[in-house]
Parts: C-alpha cells; sequence; structure tokens
C-alpha cells in the first residue's frame, strides 16, 4: 500500500467535524425529544391533577349540598315536631281547662246542693219545732181548761154567778167535745199533721 492510499482511507478534519456536529444535532434532537415528551407527560399529569381537583370539588360541592339538605330537612323535622308538640300542649291545655271548669261546676252544684239541703233541713226543723210548740200550748190550754171545769164543778159558790163557768157571758154553756179537746194543727201540710201526732 502506498502512502497515498494510506492518506486516502484517513478522514479529514472536514469529515470529521461534519460527523461530530451530526452526532451533536442527534444527541440535541434526543433531548429535545425527551424535553417535549416530559413536558407532554408533565402537560397530563398536570391535566390529570386539574381534573382530579375539579372532580375532588364537585364531590365536595355534592357532599356539601346532601349535607345541607339533610341539616334542613332536620330542622324542617325539628320545627314540625315542634309545631305537633305545642299542638298537642294547646289541646292538652283546652281539655285541662275544660276540665278545670267541669271540676269548679260540679263543686258549685254540689255546695249548692248542700245549701240547699241544709236549708230544706232547717226549714223542716222549724216548722217541725212550730208545730211541737203549738200543740204543747194547745195541750197546757187544754189541760188548764179541763182543770178549771173540774174545779168549777166539785166546789160551788153559792152565787149563780160564780157558778157559770163563762162568766160574763149569758149564752148557755157547751161542754167541750172530743174533737174541741184535740190539738189544732197550724199546718195544713200532711207532714205537719205527723209531726203533731208523733209529738202527742
Amino acid at each position: 500500500m502506498s502512502s497515498n492510499d494510506s492518506h486516502d482511507n484517513t478522514p479529514s478534519d472536514e469529515e470529521e467535524k461534519a460527523e461530530l456536529l451530526l452526532i451533536q444535532k442527534k444527541k440535541e434532537e434526543r433531548a429535545r425529544l425527551d424535553a417535549e415528551r416530559r413536558a407532554e407527560k408533565e402537560a397530563e399529569a398536570a391535566a390529570e391533577a386539574q381534573l382530579a381537583e375539579i372532580c375532588r370539588r364537585k364531590e365536595e360541592k355534592k357532599k356539601e349540598a346532601k349535607e345541607r339538605r339533610k341539616k334542613e330537612d332536620l330542622e324542617k323535622r325539628k320545627l314540625e315536631e315542634e309545631a305537633k308538640a305545642a299542638k298537642a300542649a294547646k289541646k292538652a291545655a283546652e281539655e285541662a281547662k275544660k276540665l278545670e271548669e267541669k271540676r269548679k261546676a260540679d263543686e258549685l252544684l254540689r255546695a249548692a246542693e248542700a245549701v240547699e239541703k241544709v236549708a230544706e233541713e232547717a226549714s223542716k226543723k222549724i216548722q217541725r219545732d212550730r208545730v211541737l210548740e203549738t200543740a204543747a200550748l194547745i195541750r197546757v190550754q187544754i189541760k188548764r181548761k179541763a182543770k178549771e171545769s173540774q174545779i168549777q164543778s166539785v166546789v160551788p159558790t153559792g152565787d149563780p154567778e160564780d157558778d157559770d163557768p163563762n162568766p160574763g157571758n149569758d149564752d148557755k154553756y157547751v161542754e167541750p167535745s172530743e174533737d174541741d179537746e184535740k190539738p189544732k194543727d197550724p199546718s195544713p201540710s200532711p207532714r205537719n199533721n205527723r209531726s203533731a201526732v208523733d209529738a202527742s
């Protein structure tokens, strides 16, 4: 091999530079592609993260809305129960008022009946006492007259006027009958008649 042939197979400086430049460009292209892929992956990751954040916020809003509805339902149920309890309490108060009024009315009625009964008993007692008193007075008068008539018939005075059982009266003396000696009842009621008979 000649020196010229060996010289021909040896790359020149220009070729080496071109080859190095090409390798450098390939490296840069590979690096750019890698950077783009990394940027795409980061963008995808960011998009996924953003989407996840949106979904999370959406779920939170749904959860908040659900909790708010639940709270509103509880508050509504509580208000309904309070209104129902208030209505029941009002009804119970009205019933209690009616019972209290009925109890007071019954007490007043019983008191009035007691007063009426006492007054009736007192009236009966007064009438009975009057009948007994009248009967006693009549019996006393009858006994006194009978005693006076017996004395006048047993002890004559000798004076015709003194022998008259009815002095000052010119009419003929009439002996009292059994009906005249019976006590006269001042009250026409059967109850007073029974009281007078019992008392005699």
